[in-house]
């Protein structure tokens, strides 16, 4: 399942791989292509050059362009990170000492 309401992060085809071995992030100079009109934290879908789903993630104006949450392609919105919260899936296996 494939999204059409999220914007694409066009990656360079030497630089999908760290994708396909599930790295979580994606370095500016990966990016071939991106909509000048992405702001920061938007959710974002990144794709080969190819235009093949690989990530999906949060964008970033920086050296780490996108943050990725998930490797399976969703029509889901902002719920898909409250889901993740909620069952748990993001918080720490033991508790975390100060």
């Amino acid at each position: 399942m494939s999204s059409t309401s999220f914007k694409k992060i066009v990656l360079h085809p030497a630089k999908e791989r760290s994708l396909s071995l599930r790295h979580p992030w994606v370095f500016s100079g990966a990016v071939k292509k991106a909509d000048p009109l992405l702001v920061e934290g938007e959710i974002v879908e990144v794709v080969s050059s190819l235009g093949d789903y690989l990530a999906t993630g949060h964008f970033h104006e920086g050296s780490i362009k996108v943050r990725v949450f998930s490797f399976q392609a969703t029509d889901a919105g902002n719920w898909v990170l409250a889901g993740k919260f909620q069952g748990g899936t993001c918080l720490p296996s033991r508790p975390v000492s100060y």
